[in-house]
């Protein structure tokens, strides 16, 4: 996996300070190579020690390191651009969304997909990247006329106050404890209360795996062997999948 690719799947992670630096290496990574650490954070208006929180976050020894990887990345990105045929790219979506369809749990999606169905109402939540997903499939399931919505960052504890054992809640989380003050919570519920809580996840190795009631784990897209497609591309297929298998007539 390239520095692009890292620093894209630690994104959930990112404090507020690291999210900017994150948005300012997507927007110009060439910025990167033709600076050392003083140079880029003056031009960019951070401090150094926010740009080497930020390396260390997504699994960089500092920005030397950063540095190296992604001249690495940029170099290899470029060359394989100019050598890729046309439609490769949707053979990439492709492979992945068979590699999905091959490697999920089947028996823990069936459960899923029957518990949606049984459920009064299904909550789908998700930061940064892995919104996109949950909205897709807060989306899918409401087309199929499944209750259900997209809770908004910020808005979990209180969705808590009209949920009860018939309720159902799908988060996406590639693999940060980004929901952890949240399950605290539900888990402080009584039974009678307590939501059926569904984990899409990244990693087998996820921290939140302990406090759901069922952990989906997805292949990552480096598993389809494509560099080129964003972390949340997996997830998001997986949300329309799940959406279609709700839908569908037994």
């Amino acid at each position: 996996m390239d520095a692009l690719s890292l620093i894209e799947l630690h994104r959930d992670s990112y404090t507020a300070r690291e999210l900017e630096v994150y948005e300012a290496v997507k927007a110009h990574p060439e910025a990167v190579l033709g600076s050392n650490a003083t140079q880029f954070s003056e031009v960019n208006g951070f401090s150094q020690s926010a740009v080497s929180r930020f390396c260390k976050r997504a699994g960089f020894e500092g920005y030397g390191d950063f540095r190296m990887a992604m001249h690495q990345a940029v170099y290899q990105r470029s060359h394989d651009q100019s050598t890729r045929r046309e439609g490769s790219y949707s053979e990439d979506v492709f492979r992945l969304s068979s590699l999905i369809e091959e490697s999920v749990d089947q028996a823990e999606v069936s459960h899923l997909v029957a518990r949606i169905r049984s459920s009064r109402r299904t909550y789908v939540l998700g930061m940064g990247a892995s919104s996109i997903s949950a909205r897709v499939l807060a989306l899918g399931l409401t087309l199929r006329s499944v209750p259900s919505e997209f809770v908004e960052t910020g808005w979990e504890e209180e969705s808590l106050h009209c949920v009860d054992n018939e309720d159902t809640y799908v988060i996406f989380s590639a693999k940060n404890p980004s929901f952890s003050g949240f399950l605290a919570t539900v888990s402080g519920l009584r039974p009678e209360m307590r939501p059926h809580v569904a984990l899409v996840s990244l990693t087998d190795h996820h921290p939140l795996k302990d406090f759901v009631d069922q952990n989906i784990v997805l292949p990552h897209n480096a598993a389809a062997g494509s560099a080129y497609l964003d972390s949340f591309v997996s997830s998001t297929l997986f949300a329309e999948l799940l959406a279609n298998l709700v839908g569908q007539d037994d």
